[in-house]
């Protein structure tokens, strides 16, 4: 039996259980687990991204920068730009 004091609780819990690395799509199917048995803790990292566009071009030259750096746009984007880790 698990006794949990409040949601947080629980959340912090069963978030400190879970390994840095699981898929994303593991931890959906965990959280809907969890929604069957009745608790509401959502494990999925909600993100919200805008979106940005770039001509044709800028866009092939950013792609193959990002390749040669071993990232993702997004990433390369937070890392260069914003200085985020």
């Amino acid at each position: 039996m698990l006794y949990y004091v409040s949601k947080k609780d629980l959340e912090d819990w069963v978030w400190g259980k879970l390994p840095a690395t699981m898929p994303q799509n593991l931890r959906k199917a965990i959280t809907r687990r969890l929604h069957d048995l009745g608790l509401e803790v959502d494990l999925v990292e909600k993100t919200n991204y805008k979106g940005i566009s770039f001509p044709s071009k800028t866009y092939k030259k950013l792609q193959k920068q990002a390749k040669k750096l071993g990232m993702s746009m997004r990433e390369m984007v937070e890392t260069k730009c914003l200085g985020e880790q």
